[in-house]
């Protein structure tokens, strides 16, 4: 027999719960088994520490305590005025950003010309990138017809 098996069935030995044949086979084993000894005094300790203890009598309200504690509380609601005061700062967003996005009707100013991106891009070309491309295109066609 293995010293983890005769490790469980010490308890069992102890409280007179193995059958005969068994608690002679832990037996035969202890007295060979030092470590088993040992484990076999330390549970005997602990039982009579156990047994030194009293029992402590608990108060006549200790079950209704328990199951009082057990009783889920109930939620607190909030109630409308905080969905309330969410849907407003929402809405107020909302139409601010929605108002932002609205272009407004610039009136010009007396002898001054509103230009959009569409009328620059197409008439003066005087944009960074456009501009680097219209130079190239212009040495390109220079550079070929010197060639010829």
């Amino acid at each position: 027999m293995t010293c983890k098996r005769v490790k469980r069935l010490l308890s069992s030995r102890q409280d007179g719960e193995l059958s005969p044949a068994l608690d002679e086979e832990v037996g035969a084993h202890l007295e060979r088994c030092q470590d088993c000894r040992t484990e076999l005094a330390a549970l005997k300790r602990l039982r009579l520490e156990l047994d030194r203890w009293t029992e402590i009598e608990p108060p006549s309200d200790f079950p209704d305590r328990i199951m009082e504690r057990l009783q889920p509380k109930p939620e607190k609601r909030l109630g409308l005025f905080p969905s309330f005061v969410y849907s407003f700062a929402f809405l107020v967003v909302f139409l601010f950003g929605f108002l932002l996005s609205i272009p407004g009707k610039r009136q010009p100013a007396p002898g001054k010309k509103i230009m959009d991106l569409s009328a620059v891009l197409s008439g003066t070309r005087q944009l960074g990138l456009l501009s680097v491309q219209d130079q190239t295109i212009q040495l390109i066609q220079a550079g070929l017809h010197e060639k010829k």
